[in-house]
């Protein structure tokens, strides 16, 4: 007896690990190689394999250091953003980190040169001609590349993992001044996105090439020429011939591959950043061989909003395959999901401030409720704003309350509301109440939350609307689904790719029953796992669509018919819901899958052919 019982605890213990494992993680695929080992194309590794410091190229062949695919941009000018390569500069780096030595990113420098302002090119005359001794850190083309060139190359996600680059002092690694004209070393105070330096391209450590005249390495293509061209620096140059007070010019690379200085010169833009390496989960090879110079790669940066992280977590690998405890989600997905949560946040600290305000005004207007339904509304807000209690009416006429209610309630209120709530206040029996004053003070401050609140929430509406007209969706041809609660399903949802088909999404949102069997007998039973936000999202979509008007108009005649016929056959009213909820998640998969918009079907009549 005790021997079984040892063997039952042990299963029970086997199946519980079993559970979290499978709970806990995915699976990437490896193709049968140990991932200490140098990885082969096509193997995803955990954290920064197969990356490593680009070694000094031979002077007169291309560069032959490792690159990352990281952000895009509209690199040709045909309106379609393309990945954007960058050159590893270095895989693990301190330069940029400024007194603060914790901090290790990664130096990317773009592969390409690009002209923004197309087959004219780049020119920016104040780096040519500013008279300050910081050309670089008062210049449009920094300004540029910090705010435009940020936001619309890099999602939030990306922005998150770029550095604040700071490097203060002149690295041991860095090339001596150059050699034709006193130039002038330029830190860096805090960029995300910079330029290079003119003793940084004559680093080493980095793959340049330290000849001043040669140095075939620091070649740039550029797509729009389709030939090499000149991109800027953000060294300063001391010019010869000119005053001395505009004796300071631009360094750049010209197209014979030297260091020197530009007057009129229509230069290209090729920028540098430093990602740090605590954001990166892994790097995927993508193009030729990893841990192989050549070879490009795909970061894949580690989510912020998941709970699991990998250091609180074990990772196994093997010769077959790779566990990993989560998969990173698309960045438009993820960060719809923080707009999301958002809202929800504010809506709950709203719901508390109108309770709280509900609480006040029973003391001070106990009639409140007759010409007031929403007291959190514009109108209502300002009236209590202004009216706090009853004694700031005193001596108000009907015609000025609703000279000064009309323009906020954007000429909705009537004379006669503005009446009813004269007569509401005059007929209320209340008492002057000990310390109203304060009591007052605690209604203002109220309302001044509220308001904060509500402006906070007109702007992440704003934004939700913009990310859901980004992403092309449907869903809202759906008849009951707003913005909102398409936008809701969407963050939950993610990338519709991840699930093979409408029952996957299914078993996902927590809506597939769950099939047991016992002794040979099996039964359906609903499940209590899988997405409960997603779960409670489309039930509630459920329940919207089977509702009927006062007129008896029912919102969804086809899905209202569908409720009472799963009714008619013996259903719950909550069992019936549930089925419209699987229905609903299959023709959310398919809308989203194919792009298509919700279409009606057509109920025939008794008598009517198909």
């Amino acid at each position: 007896m005790r021997k079984l019982l040892l063997i039952i605890q042990e299963l029970i213990i086997v199946n519980c690990i079993l559970v979290m494992i499978a709970f806990l993680s995915i699976t990437v695929q490896a193709k049968g190689r140990v991932l200490d080992e140098p990885m082969a194309k096509g193997i995803t590794g955990i954290g920064n394999y197969g990356i490593e410091n680009p070694s000094k190229p031979i002077i007169d062949e291309a560069w032959q250091g490792n690159y990352v695919y990281f952000g895009e941009y509209d690199m040709d000018n045909d309106g379609k953003k393309e990945p954007v390569k960058y050159r590893v500069l270095s895989k693990c780096t301190t330069d940029f980190s400024g007194n603060d030595s914790t901090v290790k990113t990664m130096l990317l420098d773009c592969d390409n040169v690009f002209l923004p302002d197309g087959d004219k090119g780049m020119i920016f005359h104040e780096l040519n001609y500013a008279v300050d001794d910081s050309k670089w850190n008062n210049s449009i083309l920094r300004e540029y590349l910090n705010n435009d060139f940020l936001t619309s190359s890099f999602s939030l996600q990306e922005q998150a993992a770029i550095a604040n680059s700071v490097k203060e002092n002149v690295a041991e690694s860095d090339g001596d001044v150059c050699d034709i004209q006193p130039q002038r070393w330029t830190a860096l105070s805090g960029d995300k996105i910079f330029l290079l330096d003119a003793r940084e391209v004559r680093n080493e450590s980095y793959g340049y090439s330290d000849e001043q005249w040669g140095g075939d390495n620091r070649k740039k293509f550029c797509i729009q020429r389709q030939e090499n061209w000149s991109w800027w620096l953000r060294s300063e140059e001391e010019h010869p011939t000119l005053p001395e007070n505009d004796g300071m010019c631009a360094g750049a690379i010209s197209r014979r591959v030297v260091i020197c200085f530009f007057v009129n010169e229509y230069c290209g833009v090729s920028p540098v950043l430093n990602v740090r390496l605590s954001d990166v989960l892994m790097v995927s090879i993508v193009e030729g061989t990893a841990g192989q110079t050549g070879a490009a790669y795909k970061l894949t940066l580690i989510d912020p909003a998941m709970k699991i992280r990998p250091e609180q977590s074990t990772s196994a690998q093997s010769e077959e395959q790779v566990t990993v405890p989560y998969a990173c989600p698309n960045d438009a997905y993820w960060s719809l999901g923080q707009l999301v949560h958002r809202r929800d946040n504010i809506m709950k600290q709203r719901t508390r401030l109108v309770n709280q305000l509900h609480e006040q005004l029973c003391i001070a207007y106990p009639s409140y409720k007759q010409f007031f339904n929403d007291i959190s509304r514009p109108t209502a807000l300002y009236f209590w704003e202004h009216y706090p209690s009853r004694k700031y009416l005193k001596g108000k006429s009907v015609e000025d309350l609703r000279a000064e209610l009309v323009p906020v309630s954007h000429n909705k209120c009537s004379t006669k509301t503005c009446e009813k709530i004269l007569d509401a206040v005059a007929s209320d029996k209340v008492k002057n109440n000990a310390y109203q004053d304060a009591r007052d003070m605690v209604t203002l401050s109220i309302v001044s939350d509220l308001q904060h609140y509500d402006k906070q929430l007109a702007e992440v509406d704003k934004m939700l609307k913009q990310m859901y007209k980004m992403l092309g969706c449907t869903l809202t041809t759906i008849p009951g689904v707003n913005v909102i609660t398409a936008v809701k399903i969407l963050s939950e949802i993610g990338d519709i790719e991840r699930f093979a088909n409408a029952n996957k999404l299914a078993q996902f949102a927590g809506i597939a029953p769950l099939h047991l069997s016992f002794s040979g007998k099996g039964k359906d039973v609903a499940t209590k796992q899988g997405n409960r936000r997603l779960q409670a999202t489309i039930y509630f979509l459920a329940i919207q669509m089977v509702q009927v008007s006062s007129k008896g108009t029912p919102r969804n005649s086809v899905v209202r018919a569908y409720y009472e016929k799963r009714k008619a056959e013996g259903k719950t009213s909550q069992q019936a819901l549930i089925c419209i909820s699987r229905r609903l998640i299959s023709i959310i998969y398919g809308m989203l899958k194919h792009g298509t918009e919700y279409r009606m079907p057509v109920v025939e009549s008794a008598g009517e052919n198909r």
